[in-house]
């Protein structure tokens, strides 16, 4: 598989974790973080109403994050029959596995979702207010495990190289700040060759 459709199902799996409890169970996260002596609003009560209101509404909108960087990735055929990723020319049809065009907006706005939603996390964990603050370094691990993924997305995949057709190795790198003397040796020596070749 592919490390953008494996990213996409990453990200919308953790949103269907997220998303889950809060569907269905609107009132467990008060519950679990409100403190010890404090009693949760009872369902009657027109905080639970808006309690629910807003859980809800935050599994829906974590779940279209979710299902936009998925439907985005380019793992789904969106278009018609024959037209995705074929490119035809006057010799040649080839079918060309590459992402979406839109794949990285998607990826850089998840990440970004992502790091936020870390970040969060982590500072109401370390306040002095969280009474239970397991919860929030969970959800912390999750999103920065998912970030630094999305992350790692932007920074190196999509990007074919160069790569040599006589030794397959990636003609980009640099021996920067070490250098490779055994390598520049037998390059000498083959210089030394040819330069003689030609003298005689």
């Amino acid at each position: 598989m592919d490390t953008i459709p494996l990213y996409a199902l990453t990200t919308l799996a953790w949103s269907l974790l997220q998303s889950l409890p809060l569907l269905i169970w609107p009132s467990l996260i008060s519950t679990l973080l409100s403190p010890p002596s404090s009693s949760p609003p009872s369902p009657g009560n027109a905080g639970a109403d808006l309690e629910g209101y807003y859980a809800r509404s935050l599994a829906l909108s974590n779940l279209a994050v979710g299902l936009l960087v998925f439907v985005l990735s380019g793992f789904l055929p969106l278009g018609p029959p024959g037209s995705q990723n074929t490119t035809t020319t006057i010799t040649t049809t080839t079918t060309a596995a590459s992402p979406s065009p839109y794949a990285a907006a998607g990826i850089l706005i998840s990440t970004l979702h992502h790091s936020l939603a870390a970040l969060h996390q982590y500072f109401r964990a370390s306040s002095a207010r969280a009474r239970s603050p397991a919860g929030y370094y969970l959800g912390c691990a999750g999103n920065s495990l998912v970030a630094c993924f999305g992350l790692w997305m932007l920074l190196f995949d999509g990007d074919a190289g160069r790569v040599s057709r006589r030794t397959g190795a990636d003609e980009r790198t640099s021996g920067f700040p070490f250098g490779n003397r055994e390598a520049d040796r037998k390059d000498e020596g083959k210089r030394r060759k040819w330069g003689r070749g030609k003298k005689d």
